[in-house]
């Protein structure tokens, strides 16, 4: 179900391509703002094609062109230094992310970035790396492309599952579900080792170390991509430590980052606590839009991935739906 913030999107898209971006972003009284992506490609990502859409390149240049009319590019330190130093004024700045680790990062993104002197930071699931497994949703993605390409394997699927209504059945799967997605894989002959094996989805270890010379910095984004809400908070906890471990034992990733895969909506402030008693993390990251919240060194960021909105769509409408929450007391996110 669409939430109110995308209908909000999807409507004043057009009408917000038309507005001063800069006047937009002095009203909101903003210092920077946090895009991130996924992938970027240019074909068909099966994995991903049915969760939601990649951008091109082509549109993905034309989002970076736009927000280097406006803001300046900073890397991770850099963010780090300007959004904890509120005694000094700096020029409006963004912090580009993406996440999951994908391949894509250092075959199409990579190449962009240096060719523009924008630096980002990738956060990457620990369980991933070096295609040693594969997150559940793109495993969805996967099984639903079958499902379309083969009547035989559609009916297979309805009767595995007792339903005609077999994508939204594959769609609703969670984490906690995801053996489904095994068992109905190995039900129609379908190996989602074959897929790691020959499409190898996500950045090794050598991609990484590449990377890290050209001006990317790693964080950590859990251990196998589980939605927070959903998991206890020792969970969360063991799901979180396992991930920034990986980074202080195999990668130069210092100062440390974590964002919290898919939302960190009814984190509590606990784990936040607890986190801090065992981690030294510099900046935590959600997905929340542009929000302030109540825990220190968290930041929201803008999904740039919106349905065939532009980049400076999405950002005007952001600051938009900011404004008119603004006298409501709306834009802080509180934790109990």
């Amino acid at each position: 179900m669409a939430t109110a913030k995308k209908i909000f999107q999807s409507t004043i898209g057009k009408v917000a391509n038309a507005l001063p971006t800069k006047s937009l972003f002095r009203l909101t009284k903003q210092s920077f703002v946090l895009p991130f992506y996924h992938a970027i490609a240019d074909q068909n990502v099966t994995h991903i094609e049915n969760l939601y859409r990649v951008k091109s390149s082509k549109e993905f240049i034309a989002d970076l062109d736009f927000l280097l009319n406006y803001f300046e590019p900073v890397d991770f330190t850099g963010f780090l230094e300007r959004a904890t130093n509120s005694s000094k004024k700096y020029k409006p700045y963004f912090l580009l992310s993406f996440d999951d680790g994908l391949k894509e990062v250092k075959e199409v993104i990579a190449p962009i970035l240096k060719s523009k002197g924008i630096p980002a930071l990738v956060f990457l699931n620990s369980d991933f790396v070096d295609n040693k497994a594969l997150f559940f949703r793109y495993k969805v993605s996967l099984l639903i492309d079958q499902v379309k390409r083969s009547d035989s394997i559609h009916n297979a699927a309805v009767d595995f599952f007792q339903t005609d209504h077999v994508l939204p059945k594959l769609l609703a799967i969670k984490h906690n579900e995801q053996e489904q997605l095994n068992q109905f894989a190995q039900y129609v002959g379908y190996s989602f080792e074959d897929f790691l094996e020959k499409e190898q989805p996500y950045l090794n270890q050598t991609d990484i170390k590449e990377l890290e010379q050209h001006d990317f910095h790693f964080g950590a984004h859990s251990a196998n991509h589980p939605e927070y809400q959903f998991i206890p908070l020792e969970e969360q906890l063991i799901q979180t430590e396992e991930s920034v471990a990986y980074l202080k034992e195999k990668l130069n990733a210092e100062p440390l980052s974590f964002s919290f895969p898919f939302t960190d909506f009814g984190v509590s402030k606990q784990f936040f606590t607890e986190l801090n008693k065992s981690e030294q993390i510099a900046a935590t990251f959600g997905c929340a839009g542009m929000k302030q919240d109540s825990i220190e060194n968290h930041f929201q960021r803008i999904a740039f991935e919106e349905k065939h909105m532009s980049g400076k769509e999405i950002l005007n409408a952001e600051m938009l739906y900011y404004l008119l929450k603004k006298p409501l007391g709306k834009n802080r996110i509180t934790r109990n």
